[in-house]
């Protein structure tokens, strides 16, 4: 179905390192399923080869109408429980908006839906739905969705009901789904925490959720602005907010103010206008790295300093690399690349159109690299900004589905970015919407990407008459990084260091006493563990520990240590492992 990922980015593809178990969910085409004709039935696909090779599309119905309405715009998620390693036992998880009415005429109601993957039968499916037709709660569309700490998390902006006006309820809220299974029972709560925003008519959009890959440090993220007069402008800026007990108190939503950096309006071209201003649009998407510390990728581009509306400039965009290396204190910029979509509404006039970028990013599962993608014409890139020659609206064919993948990868550890990629592909045609899984896939020779794209046919003949489209998605394999290209230059040895030291978690961090120390070993034997300073000084004597194969825990104190950012380097045999704290 065509609108598995319309109106913004959703986590419909997600990648489970421990099974290396790729898959994807999708509202189905009614035209391919004969008795179970509707297009608001959710279903999956999957690999347990790491995307290699695929199962078919009648793998379970996540939603299948039993308890609401036709299913929309799809999030899926691999559930895997604690210490498994049977494919067959984990579960696929969906969550998503319904048509189920208690929210108008037509929309209301927020579903979701399990499956084992292992279990017969494809309507074998354990649902819920979120409704509340009677007190004024609006539920819509959950914009992001992850699994942390043995739970799944969904997060979902509070709005004034547009279809309703007379439902309020939810103004300056963010709704928070979490939950787990048990006994095969998906069971999801949902909380409400103040998420104030300036104009409650144009709530905070395309909220995320992510959490560090120990599962302590969390962020959600968003685009919009806060109530405040601290920034009179009308930018849409990032708004953030922090965990540090693997999400069960969050912070207060703070904003980070980027539209006057000069980096931002230098990197932007020319603003038109003397009241333009810089400021993000649409897609914004979020991962953790392994020091605790957020990674968004998102569009900047100019629009009028008025209040909210969908009125841009129209020039080109730019891919930019916000994020934060002191634990969301303070934030930086990058910018990754200039592209060559326009924005606007589709209407009257053939130049005035709407297409999305589609920005994402991912990190492999220890946290250390952050791989970033995004979308663009077939033309040439980066400079001069110009309007692609593909893009002749008037003949009916829309140029500005005929995109291909760009992306390049960052090491967390290093502060080093490979250089912009760009995707070559005969598999290529007018692609529409694109998926990038949150968690990359860790090779011999580098990161892999997880990426799936949609072509619909219907782009591709005059626009005119009620067609449904036939639709095709596609994995993308092979879209990989090298650790050299990340400034790990000694891939023998990282690679070596994985066969013996899997991995190291430490948490609390910040720490201000006593740090906990996890090992993942695949051998047994003495390790030495140091702390030291960034230029390389031990502040700590060195301590030999024990560890066994499998997973270690142990604590150290840091007590006597002055406030700073410290590394912890655990070795065994010429190898080590690195992580940086921060001591309080």
């Amino acid at each position: 179905n065509p609108f598995t990922g319309a109106f913004g980015f959703r986590s419909a593809l997600s990648y489970e390192p421990a099974l290396n178990m790729v898959s994807f969910v999708f509202r189905q085409n009614p035209a391919f399923y004969g008795s179970t004709a509707s297009s608001g039935l959710v279903r999956y696909s999957y690999s347990s080869d790491g995307g290699a090779s695929w199962g078919g599309l009648d793998n379970g119905v996540l939603w299948d109408n039993t308890v609401g309405a036709d299913g929309r715009y799809p999030q899926g998620l691999i559930y895997n429980p604690a210490g498994n390693t049977d494919p067959n036992m984990a579960y696929q998880v969906f969550i998503g908006p319904t048509l189920e009415s208690t929210n108008g005429a037509t929309w209301g109601g927020v579903g979701y839906g399990s499956h084992q993957i292992g279990s017969t039968g494809t309507t074998s499916t354990d649902q819920g739905l979120f409704s509340d037709p009677t007190n004024n709660d609006r539920i819509y569309i959950p914009d992001g969705a992850t699994v942390a700490n043995g739970k799944i998390w969904a997060v979902e902006p509070g709005s004034d009901a547009a279809i309703d006006p007379t439902r309020t309820i939810a103004t300056d809220t963010l709704i928070i789904y979490e939950g787990d299974i048990q006994g095969g029972t998906i069971s999801l709560t949902r909380r409400k925490i103040y998420f104030p925003t300036t104009a409650d008519q144009d709530p905070p959009s395309s909220m995320q959720i992510a959490f560090s890959p120990d599962g302590q440090t969390g962020y959600i993220v968003g685009l919009g602005r806060i109530d405040s007069t601290a920034y009179p402008k009308k930018a849409v800026n990032l708004l953030y907010m922090k965990s540090t007990d693997a999400g069960v108190t969050w912070g207060t939503p703070a904003e980070f103010y980027f539209a006057d950096d000069p980096n931002v309006i230098s990197s932007i071209g020319d603003s038109v206008a003397a009241d333009n201003i810089a400021s993000a649009q649409f897609d914004v998407d979020l991962v953790v790295d392994t020091f605790g510390n957020p990674h968004t990728i998102m569009n900047i581009e100019w629009r009028p300093n008025s209040e909210y509306g969908f009125t841009y400039v129209g020039n080109s965009s730019t891919i930019w690399h916000v994020f934060s290396d002191d634990g969301g204190s303070n934030w930086r910029l990058n910018r990754l690349g200039t592209t060559h979509l326009r924005y606007g509404a589709l209407g009257a006039d053939p130049d005035n159109v709407f297409m999305q970028n589609r920005p994402q990013i991912s990190r492999d599962v220890r946290g250390r690299y952050i791989m970033m993608g995004w979308f663009d014409t077939d033309t040439t890139i980066f400079f001069p900004p110009s309007t692609p020659e593909c893009e002749n609206f008037s003949s009916g064919f829309c140029g500005n589905c005929q995109r291909t993948m760009f992306y390049r990868g960052y090491n967390a550890a290093k502060d080093v970015y490979s250089d912009s990629t760009r995707l070559v592909t005969s598999s290529f045609g007018l692609m529409t919407y694109e998926y990038i899984s949150e968690i990359s896939i860790r090779t011999a020779t580098g990161i892999e990407i997880p990426m799936v794209y949609q072509v619909p046919e219907w782009y591709t003949r005059p626009t005119g008459g009620a067609t449904w489209p036939v639709v095709e998605h596609y994995y993308e394999s092979g879209i990989i990084v090298t650790y050299e290209d990340l400034g790990d230059a000694n891939v023998s040895g990282l690679e070596a260091n994985a066969k013996s030291l899997q991995s190291m978690n430490v948490y609390p961090n910040p720490v201000d006493g006593q740090l906990y120390v996890n090992i993942d070993s695949r051998t047994n034997g003495p390790v030495t563990v140091d702390v030291m300073n960034l230029l390389g000084k031990k502040a700590m004597e060195t301590e030999l520990r024990s560890i066994e194969l499998g997973s270690n825990e142990f604590s150290l104190d840091l007590s006597g240590l002055n406030n700073g950012v410290y590394l912890i380097r655990i070795g065994a045999g010429g190898e080590f492992i690195t992580q940086k704290i921060v001591v309080e």
